[in-house]
């Protein structure tokens, strides 16, 4: 019994705690590129109390789930998203540049415009 607790309390250090951290992400919305090839997707993060919300948009291919991150605000922000073209996404936020930790503005051929 003692080699069993000690086995989970070192599993648990060792995974820096992960298994007891978990975040919940709410999608507020998702486009579509006009040919369909890709989806742009905003939503908010929430990884628990100690811990602020954070807005999060998305970019991947339709035909795939694996996605990448290409725009992350340090709050809940309110985020429009735009296809102008079928390689050209707009990301409007009214956010202070102090609250951006992540802005990519070219991913797999389509360019990321915000404003």
């Amino acid at each position: 019994m003692r080699n069993l607790l000690i086995t989970i309390v070192a599993t648990v250090l060792s995974s820096g705690c992960s298994v007891l951290t978990t975040c919940e992400d709410v999608i507020k919305r998702s486009v579509q590129s006009p040919d369909g090839a890709y989806v742009a997707t905003w939503y908010i993060r929430d990884c628990g109390a100690t811990t602020k919300y954070s807005s999060q948009v998305s970019v991947r291919r339709s035909r795939t789930s694996e996605d990448e991150v290409i725009f992350v605000l340090g709050r809940d922000y309110e985020i429009r998203m735009n296809w102008k073209n079928e390689s050209v996404l707009e990301v409007t936020c009214d956010c202070v540049d102090p609250e951006v930790f992540k802005r990519i503005t070219n991913w797999q051929g389509v360019t990321i415009d915000y404003k």
